[in-house]
């Protein structure tokens, strides 16, 4: 069997949302210091699944309050996740601290 466009576009979509849950696990771990973040983030990225974005793009031209929904919570997951990649990109300063360590002492 040939390689299709969908099958790369498919395995690039899901090398890129994997590489970028490890960078922010990773910057969860050296934040906070405990696995059990990184276990939670986990769990939740399992149970939301990867956004459909052929339905984010029909939602724009549908009038259905369900589209507009998936809409507002997908693009809201998707700016919580860079606030999260903003705030993770701390750890790795040199100064840096875990929020634990530094609260600790």
């Amino acid at each position: 069997r040939r390689l299709r466009r969908d099958d790369l576009a498919a395995v690039g979509t899901q090398v890129a949302f994997t590489s970028v849950f490890g960078y922010l696990a990773g910057a969860l771990f050296l934040a906070t210091g405990s696995l059990a973040a990184c276990v939670a983030a986990h769990v939740t990225c399992n149970l939301l699944g990867a956004p459909d974005f052929a339905r984010l793009g029909a939602a724009a031209a549908s009038a259905s309050a369900e589209d507009r929904r998936y809409a507002v919570l997908t693009w809201a997951g998707l700016v919580a996740a860079l606030a999260l990649a903003t705030f993770a990109t701390r750890a790795y300063a040199w100064d840096y601290q875990p929020l634990a360590a530094a609260s600790a002492g």
